[in-house]
């Protein structure tokens, strides 16, 4: 998808560009959120002189004000269907190293946010933190983690953590899985994905180098989720339990991994038109349980469409793409399956997030180890 950094500002008072920095983190961003465009509408100003204005943050184009262009439009964080659009933008810059953020109907309206460096910093109206939205707290927040689908409270070490992953909470043990349809859920709903979920072939701000020897295992995953399949390099994962056979034709590291998730997220339970039960007006729906707040951002970046949920769920073949273009990146990204599994439940690699536990007592270190049994 291009993207576009547009510049309104001419006008304003700071009317200088924002910095290479600051537009690559913008850029980064908006390709998480599936954004075409950014408008800054107000840029950045000189560091001393008549006239400069406010704060330093936007010194040297150090930060910006700015609007989130899709579909021709500036996103509004008042309207549901733009505000998980808005918390994935923030999250990604949050997490790209964006220090000071603000927004608010009182701030600067519906539809504009301050984003950029300085101190550290969350604020709403009257550049106060008490009067940040709630909807930004948790953006912005560094326990607020997203991974492939369901959400659940977990606690870890250290306390209660509210996360979102692949999985909604668990039983124990790995097949079917009849939880799916049971009910409402005492879960905790949280928005704003973050970053993770973009792929660092699409990326090129989040590249990275990968361990030695990972190379070639990259190289098949990218070209197994892009359709340019190469020949087999088998990944070798550490020592698990003893496996689980897997379905039959699960024989390249991709079609594995899909089938792995599968077992756990919708086998017995409907499998591609799998649907989970409501939690904070979202659910969970098809073979790897993607939240529906996740399919028109990931259907964007993955197939080069929007769709909605009801389409997602009946179109098996565009499941299964988006599982490889998400999936796919979690694994060039972490270097590695089972991280990415640990991605897709708990929005966090296993060195971060193993510890944690949903409701039911399932770690992220449990949900690898299931993955591990049908994997290997």
């Amino acid at each position: 998808m291009a993207f576009e950094l547009v510049y309104a500002n001419q006008g304003a008072t700071r009317n200088q560009p924002v910095s290479a920095d600051l537009a690559a983190l913008y850029e980064q961003a908006a390709r998480a959120a599936g954004i075409s465009a950014v408008r800054v509408s107000s840029g950045g100003q000189d560091a001393s002189g008549p006239n400069r204005v406010g704060s330093h943050r936007h010194d040297h184009g150090n930060s910006g004000d700015i609007q989130l262009i899709a579909n021709g439009r500036a996103l509004d964080f008042t309207n549901p269907q733009d505000l998980p659009i808005i918390q994935k933008f923030i999250s990604a810059a949050h997490q790209g190293g964006a220090t000071g953020i603000g927004a608010g109907t009182d701030y600067m309206g519906n539809k504009t946010f301050h984003v950029g460096y300085g101190a550290p910093a969350v604020w709403g109206a009257g550049g106060s933190s008490k009067n940040a939205p709630e909807w930004l707290r948790q953006a912005t927040a560094g326990e607020v983690l997203t991974g492939g689908g369901g959400t659940q409270t977990m606690v870890g070490s250290g306390g209660a953590d509210t996360m979102q992953g692949g999985a909604p909470v668990n039983p124990p043990d790995p097949r079917p899985n009849p939880r799916r349809d049971t009910g409402p859920s005492p879960l905790l709903a949280t928005l704003g994905p973050l970053a993770d979920s973009v792929a660092a072939s699409t990326n090129p701000y989040a590249r990275r180098e990968l361990p030695p020897g990972v190379g070639d295992v990259m190289s098949q995953f990218a070209a197994m989720a892009t359709g340019e399949q190469q020949g087999p390099n088998p990944l070798t994962p550490p020592p698990a339990q003893a496996p689980l056979t897997p379905r039959p034709g699960a024989s390249d590291p991709l079609t594995k991994a899909r089938e792995a998730i599968a077992a756990i997220e919708s086998r017995g339970s409907g499998d591609y038109g799998a649907l989970g039960a409501q939690t904070g007006g979202d659910r969970a729906y098809g073979r790897y349980q993607v939240m529906g707040n996740n399919i028109p951002s990931w259907s964007q970046q993955a197939l080069g469409k929007t769709m909605t949920p009801d389409q997602f769920l009946a179109d098996p073949a565009s499941q299964d793409a988006i599982f490889n273009n998400i999936f796919g990146g979690y694994v060039e990204k972490y270097g590695n399956p089972q991280d990415a599994a640990s991605v897709w439940f708990t929005g966090r690699p296993q060195s971060r997030g193993g510890g944690a536990t949903d409701v039911n007592g399932m770690s992220g270190n449990g949900y690898v180890d299931k993955f591990n049994r049908y994997y290997l």
